[in-house]
């Protein structure tokens, strides 16, 4: 690679987002308790998202506003 190559190369920060989704379907007394209960599970890894769950990507300027 020539100088006059490298002192033109610019960085940039490319920021990779994959997205996962779900449906759940729970009982409970209210929304916010099946809410609850999911992200509990969840946490616990009872509910394990994986490639089958994968729903898009988006690659995009990390410093874009």
């Amino acid at each position: 690679m020539s100088n006059t190559t490298e002192n033109t190369m610019k960085k940039f920060t490319i920021t990779i987002k994959e997205v996962m989704e779900r449906e759940i379907e729970v009982e409970a007394e209210d929304l916010d308790t099946a809410i609850n209960n999911v992200r509990t599970r969840y946490e616990d890894e009872d509910i394990v998202l994986d490639s089958d769950d994968f729903t898009g990507v988006d690659i995009f300027d990390s410093n874009a506003e």
